[in-house]
């Protein structure tokens, strides 16, 4: 039969077929359910630990949003499996000390494929989250030592990864805090210096210092004024005294002794009496009698002026000088008040320096004290700016140290009492019922497409539409299969025979299957051994 000649597969085909062979369909199904059962039994069942975790909210840190935990969920179920080769390392397994980086690399990935990590308590505003995590593994035993192991390298892990960003910022914190406090030290230092260099009283406040600044600079300019006038009356003292030495230098120091001088000399000498007399009466002469400028009044007083000069160089030999002259008293009275004029200009004189002194003095004293409040007040700003600075980094500092104390004392993450993984009883992964339900639908599936199979490709006409689609001919007529009694009894004891060795079978299995889970000892040591090692309990 070509592939042309194939029958066509229908619905309506195959439930013909199944009314045909339902004899047949029925124990083949039996056997397929038993194979499939049977099989999905041969599949390697896994034993599950599991434990539990709460991760509370981190120190420090604000939580935000909805479902604050949702992030440490999601880190959880991205991070354990990856602390699954240390902990293996941590119980030294082998397969953990292979070379081969690829058997390595196969060996993480089927590590983490066997945890499975699930956020028990996805609500919102929760106040901590429930973390679940199990671990499959053929030994049980095995599965609850590696998953406790697990749980204790990742809380670990999870700590220290917590700790890490708190200890960089208590570094930068302490770094801070000692920086600003030498800082702190060096501006105090600057300050006590100018306070000792100034003579500044910290204990003043800024407004009494102004007021005593502006009293000092009041002072100042009274000062100023004084030097002023003291200034002022030099200036007259020298101009005096440069106006006395003008005339001291124009008078004579020594003149012809007057009249009157002479007259005291003269009362020894009877000539020079005399002569003084006529002296006398000419002056009086000269100055009643004759009018100043006319002839007569030169004549009479060159007359007068002759008569003193023999007078005086009569007395000169005895009573005056060499010189005929005598002491000018205008000039010794000028002189005299001269010196006195001259003392007083040099005491104010100095009086005016040692003023300028001080007064500079005070000045520069004035104008150094401005700088050095200025400087006093920027140091004073910037010290409370320095010792603010340091409290907030003390503060921190305080505040780092505060959480790695919490993350020590109490961490965030912790396993529960009594949550910790145990050895599962028996193994649990994949469900041994689903695994068999599974298996028995797959093998009806097989056994109920092989008997289609075996119809298809046997090589009979069993309709009439096979004869027409083979022989091209119109079907006039058709006639049923006419059994005999013989063939009708032999199909009968064939039928009745498969479907009680299919019934004892089902019957058996689930007999030994049910002495097993029941009463395992009850059993012959082998059966129970191929049991155990079918069902994953070996």
């Amino acid at each position: 039969m070509s592939q042309a000649d194939l029958p066509q597969v229908s619905l309506q085909r195959y439930v013909d077929l199944v009314k045909r062979r339902r004899w047949q369909l029925l124990p083949i199904s039996l056997l397929g359910l038993l194979v499939g059962g049977l099989v999905a039994l041969l599949i390697p069942r896994l034993y599950v630990a599991e434990t539990l975790l709460v991760h509370q909210a981190i120190p420090g840190e604000e939580q935000r949003g909805e479902d604050p935990f949702l992030t440490i969920a999601n880190s959880a179920r991205l991070s354990i499996p990856l602390s699954a080769r240390k902990a293996a390392e941590q119980l030294k397994w082998e397969e953990t000390l292979v070379a081969d980086p690829h058997q390595r690399t196969q060996f993480d990935k089927d590590l983490a494929s066997r945890i499975f990590v699930q956020d028990s308590n996805p609500e919102q505003k929760r106040q901590f989250a429930l973390i679940r995590v199990f671990y499959r593994d053929r030994d049980g035993k095995r599965a609850a030592s590696f998953l406790n192991t697990l749980v204790a390298v990742w809380i670990k892990s999870r700590v220290e990864d917590l700790r890490k960003p708190v200890e960089e910022r208590r570094s930068q914190a302490k770094t801070e805090f000692d920086n600003w406090t030498r800082t702190v030290d060096t501006l105090r230092e600057n300050k006590r210096t100018i306070e000792q260099r100034h003579q500044i009283d910290p204990t003043i406040d800024l407004p009494a210092r102004r007021q005593a600044s502006v009293a000092r600079q009041l002072v100042a300019r009274e000062q100023a004024q004084a030097l002023e006038q003291l200034e002022g009356s030099l200036q007259q003292l020298e101009r005096l005294v440069a106006e006395m030495t003008e005339r001291l230098a124009a008078l004579p120091a020594r003149v012809p002794p007057a009249v009157e001088q002479l007259a005291l000399q003269a009362q020894g000498n009877p000539i020079a009496a005399a002569l003084l007399l006529q002296i006398e009466l000419k002056r009086q002469e000269v100055e009643s009698t004759w009018v100043p400028g006319t002839k007569e009044h030169k004549r009479h007083k060159a007359t007068l002026e002759l008569w003193e000069k023999r007078l005086r160089d009569m007395l000169a030999p005895t009573e005056l000088g060499g010189d005929g002259l005598v002491p000018n008293p205008e000039h010794e009275a000028l002189a005299t008040e001269l010196a006195k004029k001259a003392l007083e200009r040099d005491v104010a004189r100095k009086q005016v320096e040692a003023r300028k002194l001080a007064f500079e003095a005070e000045r520069q004293r004035i104008e150094d004290l401005v700088v050095a409040w200025q400087a006093y007040e920027t140091k004073i700003e910037e010290l409370a700016d320095a010792e603010a600075a340091r409290k907030t980094a003390r503060t921190e500092l305080d505040r780092a140290e505060e959480l790695l104390n919490k993350l020590d004392s109490k961490p965030p993450v912790t396993v529960p009492d009594g949550a910790a993984a145990t050895v599962p009883p028996r193994p649990t992964d994949p469900s041994i019922w689903l695994v068999s339900l599974i298996g028995c639908v797959l093998g009806l599936g097989a056994a109920i497409g092989l008997i289609l199979l075996l119809d298809v490709l046997q090589g009979t006409f069993k309709t009439v539409e096979d004869v027409e689609r083979a022989l091209s001919v119109p079907v006039l007529g058709g006639m049923s299969h006419l059994e005999t009694e013989e063939e009708r009894r032999d199909l009968q004891r064939v039928r009745k025979r498969n479907s009680l060795i299919v019934l004892a079978l089902l019957m058996l299995g689930g007999t030994v299957l049910l002495i097993y889970l029941v009463n395992p000892s009850a059993l012959p040591s082998f059966v129970r051994d191929v049991l155990s090692f079918l069902l994953g309990r070996g």
